[in-house]
Parts: structure tokens; C-alpha cells; sequence
């Protein structure tokens, strides 16, 4: 196996590895190049993030406000109408998959990657790391400066309160806030979510 492909796994990988190295290399010269582009310059920054990301809808693209920053870029998956606020950072060592018209506030954090607890073997910048991914569904709204931490998924119709941090898993169509995260709403569910579901039964 590739270095990417254990780091994908969840197992243990190394770090600076120089094929990984050399993907986050890549990730930043395309980053810098969208950070520093006009933001009138659509066509530029469409281009920039389809060839960083791994899975955009070119049909509905992604909004990104500058700066944005990411690890590799290519374990990015995001759905329609994905909007991302100003100096918001995916650590997306793991795949990170967002649903369709998800909303990030400034500041929003999302971490895939985790070290180990015993110093000995965390061993600074020579020890492993591991990754362990995080799902977003459809129609989220997470508020500035919330951080979801890896393994993380958060339902459809969630919202995260500004500055939260979410160690746990979100139901759908709940309001979370606090550090950690707590339940502090539980949502109506949409009339025509239901209706979808009653005809793909039908179907």
C-alpha cells in the first residue's frame, strides 16, 4: 500500500512521507493561487478548486470566500450550493463529505487527523498519525468558529452554534452547541422530506 492509501485506511501512516509531502505541495501552490485571485474571477477560482477538490457538482459549485485552506484537497467530496465563509481550514488527511446546500460560518474547522495519546509514541514530528473521517449531510448550517473533530458525522438539517466544538456524532435536524457539542433543539422535520420519502417508496 501507498502512503496515502494506509492514511486513507485509519491505520497508523507516516506524516511527512515524501509522496504525501509532496500531494500537500501541490495542494498549497493551488491554494495560494485561489487566495490570491480576485474574487471577480470566477472562472479562475471554478478552475482552481476543480482541479483541488476530489468530487465537486460543477452543475451547483462551491462558494468559497479567501482564504480557505485544506491539507491535500483531493479528499474533498461537496455537494451542491456548498458555501464556505472567510478562513475556514478542512484538514481533509481523511475524506471529509459534505451534502448539498451546507453553509460554514468564518472560521469553521474541520479535523480528520488524530495522534496517538502516549507522548513517547506521538514523538513530535517523527511519530504516526491516523485519520478517521467526517460526513456532513445536506442542508447543515455550521456557525463561525465551530470545530468538528475526526470520526465526527453530523445528519441533514443540523445546526452547529458558533464556537461549538463537536466530538460526537449529530443526529438530523438538531440544534448543537457548547464545547462539547450538546443537544439543545430538536427540529421539525421538512413536510416535503416526507413527501420525497413516501414516493421513493412508491417507486
Amino acid at each position: 500500500m501507498s502512503e496515502r492509501e494506509v492514511m486513507l485506511s485509519g491505520k497508523p501512516y507516516q506524516p511527512w512521507a515524501q509522496e504525501l509531502q509532496d500531494d500537500r505541495d501541490r495542494a498549497r501552490q493551488l491554494i495560494e493561487r485561489y487566495n490570491m485571485s480576485k474574487s471577480s474571477d470566477k472562472a479562475q477560482r471554478s478552475g482552481i478548486i476543480a482541479s483541488l477538490f476530489g468530487k465537486i457538482d460543477k452543475g451547483h459549485p462551491p462558494h468559497l470566500e479567501s482564504p480557505f485552506y485544506c491539507d491535500y484537497g483531493y479528499n474533498l467530496s461537496v455537494g451542491k450550493d456548498f458555501y464556505c465563509n472567510f478562513a475556514c481550514a478542512l484538514l481533509d488527511g481523511g475524506r471529509i463529505t459534505i451534502g448539498d446546500r451546507v453553509l460554514f460560518g468564518p472560521n469553521v474547522h474541520l479535523y480528520t487527523p488524530t495522534h496517538p495519546l502516549d507522548p513517547a509514541e506521538r514523538n513530535g514530528l517523527q511519530g504516526p498519525e491516523m485519520t478517521k473521517p467526517i460526513t456532513i449531510g445536506n442542508d447543515v448550517w455550521v456557525a463561525g468558529g465551530a470545530i468538528i473533530l475526526p470520526g465526527v458525522t453530523v445528519g441533514d438539517g443540523c445546526t452547529i452554534g458558533a464556537g461549538s466544538v463537536v466530538t460526537r456524532d449529530v443526529e438530523p435536524y438538531t440544534v448543537v452547541a457548547g464545547n462539547p457539542a450538546k443537544v439543545i433543539r430538536r427540529l421539525p422535520r421538512k413536510v416535503q422530506e416526507q413527501a420525497s420519502a413516501q414516493d421513493s417508496q412508491l417507486a
